[in-house]
């Protein structure tokens, strides 16, 4: 179990450092290119999971979840987001990478947010 959480945080890490290196501080999200439909705010939690995408919203009260694209978060919210067990709790203001298709995650950005609270995953 030791051996795949340190897996999983080295692989993470790995996420991030190609994020910065490709363009993460140039963080474009609403008016991209890939935009493919109106952006739109929802409440949520923000956390990681293991898997693709990493990072991932889940609107509360819902059961669906919404993937970050390729896990580049805008630069301020990262450095908020410290830990494989940092969740953000935020009314988020997304954009679709992909359209909305039941039984499917669908690729957002994050272009902004407000009432943002950070806690880390209980044990």
């Amino acid at each position: 179990m030791r051996r795949f959480v340190a897996l999983t945080l080295a692989l993470f890490t790995l996420i991030l450092a190609f994020a910065v290196a490709n363009g993460a501080d140039n963080y474009v999200c609403e008016g991209g290119p890939e935009i493919v439909g109106p952006c739109f705010e929802v409440h949520g939690r923000l956390s990681y999971w293991n898997g693709t995408p990493s990072a991932r919203i889940w609107p509360i009260g819902s059961n669906r979840l919404l993937g970050i694209k390729s896990d580049i978060l805008p630069p301020e919210l990262q450095e908020k987001m410290k830990s494989f067990d940092s969740e953000a709790y935020a009314d988020f203001y997304v954009c679709p990478y992909t359209d909305l298709k039941p039984g499917h995650m669908q690729f957002i950005c994050i272009q902004s947010w407000k009432n943002l609270v950070i806690r880390q995953r209980k044990p």
